[in-house]
C-alpha cells in the first residue's frame, strides 16, 4: 500500500479511430500520470475523424483493471493540401532546333505534337475517404503556361494547347 492506504496504481489504456485516415494507427504510451498520442496521417487522406482514448487503473497487487475509468474523444481535422498536376515532357522533344527562314515561306507556325508524355492531375491513389472525401484530386483540370525567353525572336509568341 501507498502513502495513507493507497493502493500504487499504474495505467492501461487504449486508442480507437477510423483506420483509414492513418498510415501508423494512433498509439498510447502511458508512463506514471503522463500519456503520449501518436499517430501517421494517410499520405493525401483529409477528413475530420475522433480518435477515442480509454484509460484504466490497474491495481498493482492483483494485476486486474480497477473500477475507475475514463474516456475522451478527441477531434481530428486533417486539412486538405492541393497536390499539383505534375507533368514530363517527351524524351524527343526536350530540344527543339527550327532555322530562322523555316517558316516564313509557308506562314504557318511551327507545330510539335506530344510535347507532354504523361500528365498526373492528382496524388497517385485510387481511394476516397471514408466520408467520401476525394483523395485522388482526379478532377483537377490542367491548364499550361509556357514562357518564352526571348519574346523578340518570335513573329507570334509561342503557346500551347489543353492537349499538350
Amino acid at each position: 500500500q501507498g502513502f495513507l492506504g493507497e493502493i500504487y496504481k499504474v495505467y492501461s489504456g487504449n486508442v480507437s479511430a477510423h483506420g483509414e485516415y492513418f498510415e501508423e494507427f494512433p498509439a498510447l504510451s502511458l508512463l506514471h500520470d503522463q500519456g503520449t498520442l501518436s499517430f501517421k496521417v494517410r499520405p493525401y487522406a483529409f477528413g475530420v475523424t475522433n480518435i477515442v482514448v480509454n484509460i484504466w487503473g490497474r491495481d498493482t497487487r492483483t494485476n486486474t483493471l480497477t473500477a475507475d475509468h475514463f474516456s475522451a474523444a478527441l477531434a481530428l481535422t486533417i486539412n486538405p493540401v492541393n497536390q499539383p498536376p505534375a507533368f514530363s515532357l517527351s524524351p524527343s522533344h526536350t530540344s527543339i532546333t527550327v532555322l530562322e527562314d523555316q517558316f516564313t515561306a509557308s506562314g504557318s507556325p511551327f507545330t510539335l505534337s506530344g510535347l507532354i508524355a504523361t500528365l498526373t492531375l492528382g496524388p497517385p491513389i485510387n481511394a476516397s475517404g471514408p466520408a467520401g472525401e476525394d483523395w485522388p484530386e482526379a478532377e483537377q483540370l490542367a491548364t499550361y503556361t509556357l514562357a518564352a525567353g526571348a519574346s523578340r525572336l518570335f513573329a507570334s509568341q509561342p503557346a500551347i494547347n489543353a492537349a499538350g
